[in-house]
């Protein structure tokens, strides 16, 4: 099983905790974070706060991934798996993929690239050495089946680790809440490289947002494996003027007594989606990374809810609109406007409509099984 981000980690971790309860027997082992680790897989390499968003950004990790990538042929040739598991991650994993099936390992893809975003060359890569494809979205299967892939679609993974939400009462009393008093979560993203870029903008944000309306308070999700500390610190002042809390335990306590949501272009999207919250999404990478994407990708939205729905559904703020004082005033808009919070939360029930059903991961599992000969 190899993974390389945090959303992979977590995916991976439930396919894992779903191998071994429907084959007790199974001995797992490969590449990804904690969660996996948890999980009952063995690492070669922990990937656990090592995520790069961006072109140029993961160049700097090359050296360290092409000798993690030669460990994993290595212990693939060794072990000699009955199936190989590559999760997202396909910088990496487009190119450990040929490499196994050259052993004669059969891989599954599983969360397979976004072919949508960057053409069929990719589908036919991965057609070319996965046995099996297994998508995150409908509508990605027609594209990987044209070109040649044997895919499908279970349903997305994240709808088996949606908490309930709590009544909001009890959500905004145990956030100390007042009467009247509006809630805007923070949410900055797991890996480093996000954290560096992004929250010292929302935090300028926030403060912005508090002076023109004093009763908004604000809370930022501290990532699992991020210390409180580095977001105190990138905040700076502006964290403090601000008030910002900070809470762990994943986003969902950050959005639970939530009004609004300022999002880091990714998984927490989809995250805030499900719980209807509505979000102001930011996206920012290096200006070289930017330029190349623009060249490379083609997709008229990056909020993967409005690339669900197919329209937009929540404002998106990129690269050079992502500055503190455009979230503010898309912060403010909404805040100022009760009916268009409450449209914005109505139209995220389309997103949860096109996931599917619950159940998806033991599906997943299921299915790798089979290719691995039962």
């Amino acid at each position: 099983m190899v993974a390389g981000e945090a959303s992979g980690d977590g995916y991976g971790a439930a396919l894992a905790r779903q191998l071994k309860a429907q084959a007790p027997e199974v001995r797992l082992f490969g590449m990804g974070g904690r969660a996996m680790r948890a999980s009952g897989v063995h690492l070669l390499y922990d990937t656990t706060g090592r995520g790069a968003v961006g072109f140029t950004e993961s160049l700097r990790q090359l050296p360290v991934l092409r000798r993690v990538m030669g460990r994993l042929v290595e212990a693939a040739r060794r072990f000699r798996p009955a199936v190989a598991v590559l999760i997202d991650f396909p910088g990496f994993n487009l190119r450990l993929g040929p490499a196994l099936a050259e052993l004669g390992i059969p891989v599954v893809y599983y969360i397979a690239p976004a072919v949508w975003a960057w053409g069929a060359g990719r589908a036919r890569v991965v057609a070319g050495f996965a046995r099996q494809v297994i998508c995150a979205f409908d509508f990605e299967v027609p594209l990987y089946r044209e070109a040649g892939a044997r895919a499908t679609w279970l349903g997305h993974p994240i709808l088996d680790d949606v908490p309930d939400r709590p009544p909001r009462d009890e959500a905004r009393r145990r956030m100390g809440l007042g009467e009247g008093e509006r809630l805007v979560a923070l949410l900055p993203g797991s890996r480093m490289q996000e954290i560096q870029q992004l929250y010292p903008m929302m935090a300028e944000a926030a403060r912005m947002v508090r002076a023109a309306r004093p009763g908004v308070r604000f809370v930022a999700s501290v990532a699992p494996g991020i210390d409180p500390r580095l977001l105190e610190a990138r905040g700076g002042s502006a964290h403090r003027e601000a008030g910002i809390r900070l809470v762990g335990g994943g986003i969902w306590q950050a959005l639970s007594a939530a009004d609004l949501a300022v999002v880091c272009s990714g998984t927490a999207t989809l995250q805030t989606a499900l719980w209807q919250v509505p979000m102001v999404v930011v996206y920012r990478v290096s200006e070289p990374s930017y330029l190349l994407a623009r060249r490379l990708v083609r997709v008229p939205h990056i909020a993967l809810p409005n690339i669900i729905a197919q329209r937009r559904l929540v404002e998106e703020l990129v690269q050079h609109d992502a500055r503190p004082e455009r979230v503010a005033q898309a912060v403010l808009e909404r805040l100022q406007s009760p009916e268009r919070l409450e449209r914005e939360r109505q139209d995220l029930e389309a997103v949860r409509a096109r996931l599917g059903s619950p159940g998806a991961t033991a599906r997943a599992a299921r299915l790798v099984l089979e290719v691995a000969g039962g």
